[in-house]
């Protein structure tokens, strides 16, 4: 209650001190005639959602709330002060959604000081359920949270500057504050075990959040000798608390943590066009220093509440610092009056140091030590290519390069020690053309790839958890799209997009940590198909319609193995989307609208594999109509209706529900 009131108090404050100003304005400027004055003024006087069915899974979906509620939609202001002076204000605030926002800004003359501060805070909503296993029976087939999650995100900003202007080459400093905070409950992934005769992970689990992040920003630029230099110095720190709960059907554990975080970046940029504006030069610098605190508390219990004996119940305590300095070049030229140069360079070296000590509690607990080190330099390149000497045709090629060294040293106190480098190349490379012979046809086509090399080149090691000794991945991807107008009142649009991901991995054999296993290979893919369409038959008809297509694969080395030696089968989904929006304006001051979206998910229905079953199989629609009156030329009223549903396969998947939505929006415009 205190934190709503505390949010109506802010946004009400705006509103009052922009009516100040606005009382300010026409007492200083009582003849000026001008514009200056409201907007808009949007209401929405009131909206009703009525669920049937599962109320918690429409607002997971649709992050609306269910119920009646009402309020601001949009309010707009511009005006003078003074002399010279402008303010503007907008603002917004649902309070049935959670959902506030106002900016005000303060400006003295064309380039002069301004005042700028913004609020925001909106609620999102999440899922209650784990997953589903419809081969148990009664409640434990699918389990709900007994909270009920929503996050609220909150966000003010103020700043306070020398020059008004948002040009990076306009002399100027600037101060700035800025706070983000996150308060509430989300569900997790990370879910359960539930036993019956055998086990399936599909208990829902939650976490508690509390996390505030300040932000504090030094901000300027200046000319020298026409080298534009700008620069900035940026403090950070976030700190909270969390709280999360993994249960299975007999046991628990908690984890209540409190992490911290500090933040220091200094950046410096200088940059400058030559030869008649031809060719750009720039050159920028950052240092990047990070600390970060972690304590933890991790509790083991029964039902009743008391203790187990578990390793894992202990009170960690870790820190962590990083140093980074990193240096760009940026090269841009035009060859010929056809042909674009650019070119990067990046250097990087990173330094990492990392100490962790947890205190073993009984029953079953026991003490550990951790100590890490690691040092890493990077170094990248890459060079863009764009040529349109060809007719009606134009060409780019796009190359990125990496090189990446990483030492790494670990030690379990007692325990372990492990000493590695790896070495990682990068590449990456885009080749793409766009044809349009004429104004009725275009074509734009790109082939795109990407590898990375893992090595890890083990010094020393006695660690049965390090397994990696080899990773690479390959990223393939053809992307077509083409649009074809035969008429002037109708376009269509068709894209196609074909990806291709490659994992290989090899591991450490465990005699000795020396040689290598034979390589296995995971690989996914994905084919998306979308069309669209939009014609106007008439001046007062517009219509939209559009459908997608995604289907996506993944295989692994679990999917060689048959399901009953404890195999995983290849994973296959496909998701249709169809998209449909229509207009009808019979007169200047009246219009029709309608949109409908439907969207089929049928995934992975396997359920006879051990762990975490995966399946999807549901239907989902959005539909909704209104209309547009304005009886005068300074109001408009728009009434709205949307329905909308959720229907599953009931032996597969869950959450069904159908929502009715009606509300009604009023504009006032000030002209």
């Amino acid at each position: 209650m205190k934190r709503y009131l505390l949010k109506t108090v802010t946004l009400v404050a705006l509103m009052i001190f922009t009516f100040g100003f606005n009382g300010a304005q026409k007492s200083a400027i009582a003849d000026d005639t001008s514009t200056d004055g409201w907007n808009t003024f949007e209401l929405m006087p009131f909206r009703s959602i009525s669920v049937k069915g599962d109320a918690a899974k429409f607002r997971a979906i649709n992050w609306m709330n269910d119920g009646a509620t009402g309020g601001i939609k949009a309010m707009s202001f511009d005006g003078d002060v003074g002399k010279d002076g402008q303010v503007s204000f907008e603002g917004h605030a649902i309070p049935g959604d959670n959902d506030f926002g106002a900016g005000l800004k303060l400006t003295k003359g064309d380039g002069g000081g301004y005042i700028t501060m913004d609020y925001g805070n909106f609620r999102k909503w999440y899922d209650v359920y784990g997953g589903f296993y419809p081969n148990f029976t009664g409640t434990s087939s699918i389990r709900r949270l007994a909270a009920d999650p929503k996050m609220d995100m909150g966000h003010f900003f103020f700043e306070i500057g020398s020059n008004s202007n948002i040009l990076e080459t306009a002399p100027g400093v600037s101060l700035s504050f800025e706070r983000d905070t996150k308060e509430g409950i989300k569900s997790r992934l990370t879910w359960g075990t539930v036993t019956q005769t055998i086990q399936r992970k599909i208990a829902p689990s939650w976490e508690d959040v509390s996390e505030t992040t300040d932000t504090i920003v030094l901000k300027g630029n200046t000319e020298v000798a026409g080298i534009n230099l700008s620069g900035q110095q940026r403090a950070e720190f976030s700190g909270g608390r969390s709280f999360r709960e993994d249960d299975s059907t007999t046991s628990f554990r908690s984890y209540a943590q409190e992490p911290q975080t500090k933040q220091l970046v200094s950046s410096l940029k200088a940059d400058r066009w030559l030869v008649d504006d031809k060719t750009y030069l720039s050159f920028g610098y950052q240092f990047n220093h990070s600390r970060n605190d972690w304590l933890e508390t991790i509790r083991n219990y029964d039902t009743t509440g008391a203790t187990t004996s578990s390793s894992n119940n202990r009170v960690a305590d870790a820190q962590a610092t990083r140093d980074s300095h990193s240096w760009v070049q940026h090269f841009v030229t035009n060859l010929t009056p056809d042909l674009n140069f650019v070119t990067k360079f990046k250097e990087e070296i990173v330094a990492q140091t990392g100490t962790g000590f947890a205190d073993g509690y009984d029953p079953g607990g026991s003490d550990r030590a951790v100590e890490s080190e690691n040092k890493i330099t990077r170094t990248g390149e890459s060079i863009s290519l764009r040529y349109s000497g060809l007719p009606k045709t134009s060409l780019y090629t796009d190359w990125d390069f990496q090189q990446t060294r990483n030492w790494y040293s670990k030690d379990r106190i007692g325990s372990s020690h492990t000493e590695y480098v790896d070495s990682s190349p990068e590449a990456t490379g885009v080749v793409g053309v766009r044809y349009a012979p004429n104004g009725k046809f275009n074509m734009t086509s790109n082939i795109r790839r990407k590898s990375d090399h893992n090595t890890y080149n083990i010094l020393s090691n006695n660690d049965a958890a390090i397994t990696i000794s080899r990773l690479q991945t390959t990223f393939n991807e053809w992307s077509n799209r083409m649009t074809w107008k035969p008429a002037k009142w109708i376009e269509n649009s068709f894209r196609v997009q074909l990806l291709d991901n490659a994992y290989r991995v090899q591991s450490l054999d465990k005699v000795g940590f020396t040689g290598n296993t034979d390589w296995i290979k995971s690989q996914g893919n994905s084919r998306i198909f979308t069309y669209n369409v939009v014609f106007q038959p008439m001046d007062e008809w517009l219509f939209d319609l559009g459908y997608s297509l995604n289907k996506f694969k993944v295989s692994t080395p679990a999917s060689q193995v048959a399901v009953s030696g404890g195999g995983i089968p290849v994973f296959e989904a496909d998701f249709h989307t169809w998209l449909f929006t229509g207009s009808y304006a019979p007169k200047e001051n009246l219009s029709f609208f309608s949109g409908l979206q439907y969207t089929r998910a049928k995934d992975f229905d396997s359920q006879a594999f051990a762990g975490m079953p995966y399946g999807v199989d549901n239907e989902h629609y959005d539909a909704n109509v209104g209309m547009k009156w304005s009886p005068r030329k300074d109001i408009t009223l728009s009434p709205h209706y949307g329905y909308y549903s959720y229907r599953a396969n009931q032996s597969l998947d869950y959450g069904n529900y159908s929502a009715h939505v009606a509300w009604l929006d009023f504009t006032y415009d000030w002209f």
